[in-house]
Order: structure tokens, then C-alpha cells, then sequence
């Protein structure tokens, strides 16, 4: 229900999610899993931005058994008999997030190495046409061929027209 929280229908999958039996479930509403809401009010608040379309929001769930799980939720108001409801469509995306916070983590250790590590730390392509790239340089690329991550990033010819011109054959892959 819009107005209480409480669970009207639920799925299969909703229902293994969260932990609960059948009987328990009708009982349910948002607050006995989202620890995030303090009130109903509080829970109001948040669905008042539902309007004509769907709204998306991250949330953490609590199951029956006190594990807390990252949830996506896409949610919209519909209506029955007149009565506002609100549908929602909930993921677990626990692992998602999970790699995503690792992924932060090597970032953070691979750009303290590059910033620690004498001269340039780099990855660069080279492409059948003869086209090259830096998809990744550390910012010290900016002493020794005056150009940014950024400028090299999709092509490499800004570091060549730093490079001296005896050097160019030896440095540069034909």
C-alpha cells in the first residue's frame, strides 16, 4: 500500500530475498526491511517524487536474518480500484557493488604506485591502421612529453611531436 508500506503482493523471488515464509510476509511492510526509514513518514517523503514516471534508488535491505544486502529499486505509483499503490522492482546488487568498491580500491593502489614510480607508468595501443592511444598514463607523462593523461588518451600523436626528432625512429613502432 502507497500509503502504510505495506506489501499488498510479492514475488517468489522477493519472498527468498528477504527470508521470510508466506504467512510472515503479509505482515510486512518497508520498514521491517529497509532499517534506512525511520518512520512512514520518513518513507512518504521519499516516494512524494513519484510523479508520472518510475523513480530508481539504491537502498540497504535486511532480511529475516539481520544480513543486509544492496538493493536497486525502480519504483512507480500505480493505481487499483482508485487506491495508490506503489510497484516496485528490487535487484540485489550486493556483488556489483562489491566489485565496484574493489575496482576503487586497485584504482587508488595503481595511481599511488604511478605517482611513486620514477618516470611514466603507462599502457599504450597500437592499432592496424598505424593509429595509437594511451588508455591509461600516469600524471608524470606531463614532465617528460608536456601533455596529459587526457590529451593522449585517445591519441598518441601529441606525445610524438614532443619526441626529438633523432629519437622518433627509435621510439616509435612501424
Amino acid at each position: 500500500e502507497y500509503d502504510t508500506g505495506k506489501l499488498v503482493e510479492y514475488s517468489q523471488k522477493t519472498k527468498e530475498l528477504l527470508g521470510y515464509c508466506d504467512e510472515e510476509m503479509q505482515k510486512l511492510n518497508v520498514l521491517d526491511w529497509d532499517k534506512g526509514f525511520t518512520s512512514i513518514e520518513e518513507y512518504l517523503k521519499t516516494v512524494a517524487d513519484l510523479g508520472e514516471g518510475p523513480i530508481c534508488l539504491e537502498r540497504k535491505h535486511t532480511r529475516k536474518d539481520g544480513s543486509v544486502y544492496d538493493a536497486s529499486i525502480t519504483a512507480v505509483k500505480i493505481f487499483s480500484d482508485r487506491q495508490p499503490l506503489l510497484y516496485a522492482s528490487v535487484r540485489d546488487v550486493s556483488v556489483q557493488k562489491k566489485i565496484e568498491n574493489d575496482l576503487v580500491i586497485a584504482n587508488k593502489k595503481l595511481q599511488s604506485l604511478a605517482q611513486n614510480v620514477p618516470g611514466v607508468v603507462y599502457i599504450y595501443q597500437l592499432f592496424p591502421d598505424g593509429k595509437s592511444r594511451f588508455p591509461y598514463a600516469s600524471e608524470h607523462i606531463k614532465q617528460i612529453y608536456g601533455v596529459t593523461p587526457a590529451e593522449v588518451r585517445e591519441d598518441a600523436s601529441k606525445v610524438y611531436e614532443a619526441l626529438h626528432p633523432e629519437d622518433f625512429d627509435r621510439v616509435v613502432v612501424k
